[in-house]
C-alpha cells in the first residue's frame, strides 16, 4: 500500500472518531439537563402542585400524595346525653325508722321477726324496766301531790275568807297547788310517751313500732341489757318497695343532670333486667378529692328484687335534652382558645369550620354547634391540615 493511500485512510479514522465523540457529548448533555432537574419531563408535567388555600379553605389537586394521609367520617347523631356512672343501693329514709329503747332494761320477749311486715304501733319486743317502773311510781306520786295541794288550798281559802287565816297562807297554799300541778303534767306526760297509764304499776315496757313497714333488721337477743343512751338501733324498720340511690357523679358531667331526670340501673345479681328511677337531689359539694358530686334519686322496687348496700350502674337521661351531634374526638383541633374541625366539601377541598364541643365519652366528642349531620370531617390527618394554615399564617 502506497504512502498516500495509507494517509488516506488514518484521515477518514480520525474523522469518524471525532464524529462519534460529539454524538456522544450532545447525548451526554441532554441527559444532564433532564437528570438536573430531577425528573424525566413526562414525570414532571405528572407531578400536582401544592395545596392552594383560600381563607379556612385547603384545596388540594385530585391526585395529591397528601390525600392518602388523611382519614374522614361522617357526622352522626350522638349516642344520647346519658350520663353513666355506678351507686349505691340504701333504704329510703322518708320510710325508714331506727328503734331505740327510750328506757333501760331487759329484754325479756321478742315480739317481732327479722322480714316481718308490722304495723304502726305494733309490739317489736318486751323489756323488764326499772326506769319504767320509775316513771308510774312518779306520776302516780304527783297525782297524789296535787290532790293534797288542792285540798290544802281549799282549807287556806276557807279559813282566809272566815278572817281566821292571814292572806299569806292562801298565797302560800297557791303556790303549792301550781307547783304539784306542773309536776304532775310533766310525770303524766312523761308516763305517756312510754305508753304508760296513770294507776299502773307493772314495769313490764312494751317496745312498740313508730312507723307500718318491714323489720329489716334486729340488733337484740333475749336477756340483753338495754339502755337509752346506745348508739346501735334495737330494730330497723323500712319500706323495701322503695329504695334511694347514691351517685358520684364526675364533675364534667355535672351540667347535665338535675333533678327530675329519669335513669335506668343495672344490677349484676340480674344481667339484663333494667330498674327505672329518678332524681331527687344534686348535691351542691364538689368532692376534692373524687371530684365527684353527691347525687341522690329513687327507685321502685315492687318485687323486692333489689337489695340496700347494693353496687349498681346507672345511666341517667334528660328528657328535654335536643339531639345533638357527635365526632371522633381525633376530629377536633385546637387553636389558642378555639377549637375546629375540617370540614370536606368536595374531592381535596377541606374548609376549617368553628365548633363548640361538649362532654367527651368513648372517645367521641359531642358537638354542641357548627356541623350538621351527614358532612363528613377529617379524623386523622387534621393536625396536618392546621400546620398548612398556621405556616401561611406565619409567612404573611
Amino acid at each position: 500500500m502506497s504512502r498516500k493511500h495509507r494517509a488516506a485512510q488514518l484521515s477518514l479514522f480520525v474523522s469518524s472518531l471525532v464524529l462519534g465523540s460529539f454524538r456522544t457529548l450532545f447525548l451526554l448533555g441532554f441527559t444532564l439537563v433532564f437528570a438536573g432537574a430531577g425528573c424525566s419531563p413526562r414525570h414532571a408535567a405528572d407531578t400536582p402542585a401544592g395545596p392552594r388555600l383560600d381563607g379556612d379553605r385547603i384545596v388540594y389537586a385530585a391526585n395529591a400524595q397528601e390525600l392518602l394521609s388523611l382519614s374522614l367520617q361522617p357526622v352522626e347523631p350522638a349516642a344520647g346525653s346519658a350520663v353513666r356512672t355506678t351507686g349505691r343501693l340504701a333504704w329510703d329514709e322518708e320510710r325508714t325508722a331506727r328503734v331505740f329503747p327510750p328506757v333501760g332494761g331487759r329484754v325479756s320477749r321478742l315480739l317481732a321477726a327479722v322480714e316481718q311486715r308490722v304495723g304502726r304501733g305494733a309490739p317489736l319486743a318486751e323489756l323488764l324496766s326499772a326506769d319504767f317502773g320509775q316513771a308510774q311510781a312518779d306520776a302516780g306520786r304527783a297525782a297524789t301531790d296535787l290532790a293534797a295541794a288542792e285540798r290544802t288550798l281549799e282549807r287556806a281559802q276557807l279559813l282566809f275568807d272566815n278572817g281566821a287565816a292571814p292572806r299569806k297562807d292562801l298565797e302560800a297554799a297557791q303556790a303549792d297547788r301550781d307547783r304539784a300541778r306542773v309536776e304532775s303534767e310533766r310525770t303524766k306526760t312523761h308516763l305517756a310517751l312510754l305508753g304508760g297509764r296513770l294507776g299502773e304499776v307493772d314495769p313490764r315496757y312494751v317496745l312498740r313500732s313508730p312507723i307500718a313497714g318491714v323489720v329489716v333488721d334486729r340488733a337484740l337477743n333475749p336477756g340483753l341489757e338495754v339502755r337509752p343512751d346506745g348508739s346501735t338501733p334495737l330494730f330497723t324498720l323500712s319500706d323495701p318497695g322503695h329504695l334511694w340511690v347514691y351517685l358520684d357523679v364526675n364533675e364534667k358531667d355535672v351540667g347535665h343532670v338535675r333533678p327530675g331526670m329519669v335513669f335506668e340501673l343495672q344490677s349484676a345479681a340480674y344481667p339484663g333486667r333494667t330498674f327505672s328511677g329518678k332524681v331527687d337531689v344534686v348535691g351542691d359539694t364538689l368532692d376534692p378529692a373524687t371530684r365527684t358530686v353527691k347525687v341522690r334519686g329513687s327507685v321502685a322496687n315492687p318485687d323486692r328484687l333489689l337489695k340496700a348496700e347494693m353496687y349498681v350502674d346507672v345511666e341517667l337521661h334528660d328528657p328535654t335534652a335536643r339531639p345533638s351531634l357527635a365526632v371522633p374526638s381525633a376530629a377536633v383541633v385546637s387553636s389558642g382558645e378555639r377549637r375546629f374541625v375540617f370540614v370536606e366539601e368536595g374531592t381535596g377541598r377541606f374548609r376549617r369550620q368553628p365548633v363548640t364541643p361538649g362532654p367527651e365519652r368513648a372517645g367521641k366528642t359531642e358537638i354542641l354547634s357548627g356541623l350538621s349531620s351527614g358532612q363528613r370531617v377529617v379524623v386523622e390527618g387534621g393536625l396536618l391540615l392546621q400546620s398548612v394554615l398556621d405556616s401561611s399564617s406565619s409567612r404573611s
